[in-house]
């Protein structure tokens, strides 16, 4: 029943629909009202996917440290300019 009313008074405010409505057959004036009623309902946003985000892949910037009693004898000596 709101609705009904909701769409009367759409249909009241708009003097140009109201007067061509009165106009058409009882069969036009439904099929126009239902595409009014159609026209105004709300439309259901597209669905938001669940899945996670993306991970963000890991970046080699820097340059990994090493100690130097885990270093190899030649490592080492490049290292310290040898």
């Amino acid at each position: 029943a709101v609705d009904t009313l909701k769409l009367a008074k759409d249909l009241l405010d708009d003097e140009d629909t109201y007067i061509a409505l009165s106009q058409m057959n009882q069969v036009q004036a439904a099929m126009k009202i239902g595409q009014i009623i159609e026209s105004k309902k709300t439309k259901t946003p597209p669905s938001v996917s669940k899945a996670p985000k993306p991970i963000n892949p890991v970046k080699a910037n820097a340059p990994a440290a090493r100690s130097t009693e885990s270093m190899s004898d030649n490592e080492f000596l490049k290292s310290r300019g040898l």
